[in-house]
């Protein structure tokens, strides 16, 4: 493995009318890259969905 990811996965709920209720899981992953020559570590986000 060249880092270490972690992925959040928090849970929207969101009002749809006064019946219903939409519920959101969404995956919002984190990267973190150990150093690679003279790039260095990165940290970013992957592809939230």
């Amino acid at each position: 493995m060249r880092g270490f990811p972690l992925d959040i996965e928090p849970v929207i709920p969101m009002r749809f009318n006064d019946r219903w209720n939409v519920i959101s899981p969404t995956d919002i992953p984190l990267v973190y890259t150990n150093p690679l020559g003279e790039l260095g570590s990165r940290f970013g986000l992957g592809d939230i969905t």
